[in-house]
């Protein structure tokens, strides 16, 4: 960028260093020349220390006594809003602006806005029926519906969701009934990365019949007593399926239709398989009352043992494994998780790396751009992101899931609190100070370019806006 063009955006040019841990405050004098263009409709030119540009787009004005804050979406890009709003006795919900036809009730499921941002679907009950409404377009009507809304498949052209009529559940595949079950794993939809399959999980519970399977492409698998939250899951590269099932009186992994070895349990939603697909790890363990020998390096003499299962290759034993891990770098070579037992430890490949108090809590996270590992720490009240072995200030909160990096990997940005405030630290600077960083739930930073980053933000309680900041070097 150069200067001619940042004085065109901006009434005056920040530093001219870029964005450091402790940016300086002077403001540089704009060279003398013509006034400055005014900025473009709806940015709003705003002033962070140490960024080059930062602009605020409002998206949306919410009427404070209508809008259900709780319900608020943005669109991937985020460029687009959408929230519940309350119309009389009935809701509505504002996409873009725009309201859509009043509904006794309405719910938001997982997936609001598909991938490209281009349509969106609820939930929405009017004269004893419930059925989703797509873009506008009411669907067929059911007794009821999966409370996990519809899954959208990544290319955004396919859709499935569960719905109930007369006692029995379907799953509902691009418009069209499958088979009849008595449930169907509303949660359990996965699209291949392609999107060219879809598996879930459905069971029949019948006095002749009793089992759960997996349902590809409509055709049921083997069947099983029992199959295991967080399956199926599809390998990164669509050629494998991975699920956890119940055997007998155990629990295994089942991949590519291979039964792997049981255990007493097996953690709910803890596969997961490596960026490249060659391995596949997931969480096991054994209650106290089935052990039978002490590892000598399991440090608690009793209780119950939790360990990581790589490739069918068991890890060390401790007390617990924490949720968030195991995790794979981005090559696939390495894999970390926090292990707890009398303190909290971090293993990489097996070796404890650091330890922490136990009134602390720690998410592993590898930059995709380095491959390097960060930490995102709380000790007691207190939060904090460690990389290269250096902590970085302290916070009342930061969001381990909204931990961004730049595709190089030079640039770390994640979402902190302070007090009732919300903001981006963006390699160790602080940005503006906001209401909340949305969405809510899980507020999200993208990088869309190698100088700049995005994200929402509430202020006022009512205005959502599109937040993008510049940093770098300045071009002569």
């Amino acid at each position: 960028m150069t200067r001619a063009q940042l004085e065109a955006m901006l009434c005056r040019v920040r530093s001219k260093s870029p964005r450091a841990a402790n940016p300086t405050r002077d403001v540089s004098t704009p060279k003398a020349a013509a006034a400055p263009a005014p900025p473009a409709p709806g940015l709003v030119p705003i002033g962070i220390p140490g960024v080059l540009a930062a602009t605020e787009k409002l998206l949306a004005k919410a009427d404070p006594a209508r809008w259900v804050m709780s319900s608020l979406q943005m669109s991937p890009n985020g460029e687009k809003a959408a929230f519940i709003v309350r119309s009389g006795a009935d809701k509505r919900v504002l996409v873009d602006g725009k309201e859509e036809s009043p509904y006794e009730n309405i719910g938001f499921g997982k997936d609001f806005f598909s991938p490209d941002g281009t349509w969106h679907v609820y939930a929405a009950l009017s004269g004893g029926k419930r059925f989703m409404v797509i873009d506008g377009t009411e669907q067929k009507g059911y007794d009821s519906l999966g409370k996990r809304g519809t899954a959208i498949s990544p290319d955004s052209r396919r859709s499935a969701y569960a719905a109930s009529m007369g006692g029995s559940w379907y799953a509902v595949v691009d418009g069209k009934e499958g088979a009849k079950y008595d449930s169907v794993g509303d949660a359990s939809f996965a699209f291949t990365p392609d999107s060219r399959h879809l598996a879930y999980v459905a069971c029949v519970d019948r006095m002749f019949a009793k089992y759960c399977c997996i349902v590809v492409d409509g055709v049921e698998g083997k069947h099983y007593p029992a199959i295991g939250e967080g399956s199926p899951l599809y390998s990164p590269d669509g050629k494998h399926l991975a699920f956890i099932a119940r055997v007998g009186k155990k629990w295994c992994v089942v991949l590519d239709g291979k039964e792997g070895k049981g255990y007493d349990e097996i953690k709910a939603r803890s596969l997961v398989f490596s960026p490249d697909s060659r391995h596949l790890a997931y969480i096991a363990g054994i209650p106290a009352k089935n052990v039978e020998q002490v590892d000598e390096k399991f440090r608690d003499k009793t209780g119950d043992r939790s360990f990581v299962v790589l490739d069918e290759k068991e890890g060390r034993q401790y007390s617990g494994i924490v949720s968030g891990s195991p995790v794979f770098s981005p090559d696939g070579n390495h894999l970390a998780y926090v292990g707890r037992s009398g303190r909290y430890f971090l293993v990489e490949d097996e070796v404890e790396k650091a330890a922490y108090e136990i009134s602390s809590t720690v998410k592993p996270v590898y930059n995709p751009g380095n491959g390097r590992l960060l930490l995102v720490v709380r000790e007691k009240n207190n939060y904090f992101v460690v990389q290269d072995g250096k902590e970085s200030r302290r916070y009342n909160s930061i969001s381990a899931e909204s931990l961004s990096f730049s595709r190089d990997g030079k640039h770390v940005a994640f979402v902190a609190g302070s007090g009732d405030r919300q903001f981006v630290v963006l390699d160790g600077t602080e940005g503006r100070r906001y209401e909340r960083i949305l969405p809510v739930e899980a507020p999200r930073i993208s990088f869309d370019g190698p100088d700049s980053l995005w994200y929402n933000a509430l202020k006022n309680r009512t205005q959502i806006y599109r937040v993008t900041e510049k940093f770098g070097e300045l071009k002569e």
